[in-house]
């Protein structure tokens, strides 16, 4: 799978506007068979066996870190020495996600030589720079549909290896937005009224909030057993918006 995957034709082209096809419409690419016979190395995730990094749904309310490892298989009888560059579908994306790799000693690589039939694992750290991810586009209502507003908080592309003639592509992919982080002076509602409470955002993007007059509260109710199929509804609070 990973020879299949590293092989793969990355030069799909989008049907909406001619540029670089997203990762989540296209995958690793194109399998390509003989490309995959003819590796000379390939590459996966030890993490989870994969040949891909999937970063996941980020609401980024701070510059984050997120750490991968890679390994790299050497399949010739002889010895290889191999680059690493990360290639973004589009440039600007490198802005929001820097992309590093490490060796055992944590020294920061971009090549790396692999004995016959060897293998390594380099540490990928994917640093996220929470100033340059875009605001939140997506929601399940009006923009439920809309492939633009999915696209415009995707960042992917494919971390490449190369011998100098063949090279190999792992794909990344995060779906990243810019969110926020309200937090208030106060946890508990104090005897007197009316008790004024602060919000501050703690978050690297704009806070929405929504303020309901409080109306009733209820006592925690035991949930159902697993596997019971006697789910116990339970509603907290109810509240009206003002």
């Amino acid at each position: 799978k990973a020879m299949l995957m590293n092989t793969a034709f990355r030069g799909i082209k989008s049907d909406t506007d001619g540029g670089q096809a997203e990762i989540t419409r296209i995958g690793a690419g194109e399998l390509r068979a003989d490309n995959a016979l003819a590796a000379t190395f390939l590459a996966y995730s030890p993490d989870d066996e994969a040949p891909s990094f999937s970063l996941g749904q980020l609401d980024v309310t701070e510059d984050t870190v997120i750490r991968r490892r890679m390994r790299i298989v050497n399949l010739l009888q002889e010895e290889q020495t191999v680059s690493i560059e990360p290639r973004f579908r589009l440039e600007e994306n490198g802005q929001k996600i820097a992309i590093e790799a490490y060796d055992s000693n944590n020294v920061l690589v971009n090549e790396v030589t692999l004995s016959t039939c060897d293998d390594t694992v380099l540490d990928l750290v994917f640093s996220i720079n929470s100033a340059a991810i875009e605001a939140n586009f997506m929601n399940s209502g009006s923009q439920g549909s809309n492939a633009a507003a999915l696209t415009a908080n995707e960042i992917d592309g494919y971390v490449v290896i190369s011998d100098g003639s063949n090279e190999i592509g792992v794909p990344f992919h995060a779906l990243a937005r810019r969110a926020a982080k309200v937090v208030t002076s106060q946890d508990v509602l104090s005897s007197a009224y009316p008790d004024r409470i602060s919000l501050e955002n703690q978050g690297a993007g704009t806070a929405q909030i929504d303020v309901f007059d409080l109306v009733a509260i209820s006592d925690d109710l035991p949930e159902g057993a697993a596997g019971s199929e006697t789910p116990t509804p339970d509603i907290r609070a109810v509240g009206v918006r003002t």
